[in-house]
C-alpha cells in the first residue's frame, strides 16, 4: 500500500478512539499482524480489510484502493 493511503488509515483508526489491540480483535487478526500492516510490512486479508473498513465506517475503495 502506498505510504499515503497507510497514514490516512492509522488517522483514521486514531480517530476512531478505539485501541488498536480492541481493532484487531474486531477484525479477527493479532495485534502484532495489525501493527506489521500499517506499517507495510505484512499484508491483511481482504476480509480482515472489509472488516475494518465497516468498523471505521469508511468505504472499502476509500481506504485500500
Amino acid at each position: 500500500m502506498a505510504i499515503k493511503k497507510l497514514l490516512a488509515l492509522k488517522v483514521a483508526i486514531l480517530r476512531s478512539e478505539i485501541p488498536p489491540h480492541i481493532v484487531a480483535a474486531r477484525i479477527g487478526v493479532h495485534p502484532s499482524n495489525l501493527s506489521h500492516f500499517l506499517a507495510g510490512r505484512r499484508p491483511l486479508p481482504k476480509e480482515a480489510r472489509q472488516k475494518l473498513a465497516k468498523l471505521l465506517k469508511r468505504s472499502f475503495k476509500e481506504l485500500f484502493a
